[in-house]
């Protein structure tokens, strides 16, 4: 990859994110029938569902301390019995919190890493 190839790369992707602040309780989640997990935020316009990379997964799962190989038998086995725990953890252990969350075009991602997917949670 040439020097300006990169440049426009980063560009592109500078231009594409974009970062939400989002309370637990505007957001859950939803595994679709093809095992893609995603996360739905409640915004202003409506309804908004960010797919998660696999390490968005693992670093939810982290998070709300739900081993990553039992999540990923959910997600296989049951993807509602996955929706359940994320959705039911996430009133559990932060309701009144807030999660930084960073998507590139539709894609959910977190800082520092563009290969990140979910970052921490934000007390009031």
């Amino acid at each position: 990859m040439k020097l300006i190839d990169l440049a426009t790369e980063l560009e592109r992707q500078v231009a594409a994110k974009r970062d939400l602040i989002v309370p637990a309780k505007m957001m859950h989640s939803a595994t679709l029938e093809s095992r893609h997990c995603g996360l739905v935020v409640d915004e202003a316009e409506g309804a908004v569902r960010y797919p998660l990379s696999e390490l968005a997964c693992s670093q939810l799962a982290k998070k709300l301390n739900i081993p990553f190989t039992y999540f990923k038998l959910m997600r296989e086995q049951s993807p509602e019995l996955l929706d359940q725990n994320i959705n039911g953890w996430l009133r559990i252990n932060a309701p009144d919190s807030s999660w930084c969350v960073r998507s590139t075009a539709g894609r959910g991602r977190s800082c520092p890493r563009v290969t990140v997917a979910w970052t921490t949670s934000i007390s009031p």
